[in-house]
């Protein structure tokens, strides 16, 4: 295991010595980004269908946690023990991260879910590119490019056709869902730039697992808060959240550090935007949610942002 992560660091290392591995990189970081939109985009379907089985988002976050962290532990138990290892700082560290970072952004989300339809919800979280801009152009922290703001216009423009509000069939525009759903933006805002700042130094499997540990401590303080138990639920429900745990809660969260580390938060947060268009495709086939000529040239201007980011610097 050793040998492979010295020679995974030489290959980085030999990449990033040439223009074309810097290339080969970039599009690698990119690649991470996308795919970790295709999966999550699973979650905002899943995550709807479950909520109308009458969960609370509460109790849906906790069960996601619970399922995530033992899946997650049983992982690194087979692969190398060692990665369970870290400094009292980057526990602290990982403690903000799973807490405000992680389980913020997911309770919010899911409550935004339980009042609007998966597809506007989506475009909620995924305002936060624009948010994600304004603090690096206020701080300076990172020079962006002129195409990183031509990207975010066509991503902004392209989220408000697809948003069309008053032409959504069989949903009612709520006040409440859309606070929750601009307040998971903010929140998954700050899981990317600190992920950017202080997290990429980090073993994947070392952050997945603590993060989604004091999200898994989080959840239940609020549960027990509330409900005082845990309590049950069907057999039928808990194969949906197990789903949810695997490919929304584990396998997306690594490749978006992946891609973090290799393009950057204000890069991977605008590729990743193209969780809407599909979760607005998957919507449409599973749960019959309407896609009008209005949200299909708003997704397809998505897109555009992405390619544009893609080729521009």
């Amino acid at each position: 295991m050793a040998r492979d992560e010295n020679l995974e660091v030489a290959y980085k290392e030999a990449a990033e010595a040439s223009g074309l591995g810097k290339s080969f990189l970039k599009k690698k970081g990119f690649l991470y980004a996308i795919m970790a939109s295709s999966i999550y985009a699973f979650n905002s379907i899943l995550g709807k269908m479950i909520l109308v089985e009458g969960v609370e988002p509460l109790l849906l976050s906790f069960y996601q946690y619970l399922m995530g962290t033992i899946i997650i532990l049983v992982a690194i138990l087979l692969v190398d023990k060692d990665k369970f290892k870290i400094t009292r700082v980057q526990l602290k560290q990982m403690a903000i991260q799973g807490i405000f970072g992680a389980f913020g952004t997911s309770l919010l989300f899911y409550l935004a879910l339980n009042h609007l339809n998966a597809g506007i919800a989506s475009m909620l979280l995924f305002t936060n590119p624009v948010f994600v801009t304004v603090f690096f152009a206020i701080t300076g922290k990172k020079k962006l490019g002129k195409a990183n703001y031509v990207a975010l216009v066509f991503a902004m423009i392209g989220i408000v056709l697809v948003l069309d509000i008053f032409a959504v069939k069989g949903s009612e525009f709520s006040v409440m869902g859309v606070v929750f759903g601009l307040a998971s933006a903010l929140t998954y805002t700050f899981y990317n730039l600190y992920a950017d700042f202080k997290m990429v130094k980090i073993d994947h499997y070392a952050v997945l697992f603590y993060t989604s540990l004091f999200g898994l401590f989080a959840s239940w303080i609020c549960v027990m808060g509330i409900h005082g138990a845990v309590p049950i639920l069907s057999l039928h429900v808990l194969k949906y959240i197990s789903i949810i745990a695997i490919f929304a809660g584990v396998l997306p969260v690594m490749f978006l550090y992946k891609s973090i580390e290799l393009i950057g938060s204000e890069r991977t947060s605008i590729v990743a935007t193209l969780e809407l268009p599909i979760t607005l495709i998957i919507a449409f086939l599973v749960l019959k949610e309407h896609l009008n000529g209005m949200q299909i040239g708003g997704a397809l201007l998505v897109i555009l942002s992405v390619i544009l980011l893609h080729r521009g610097d």
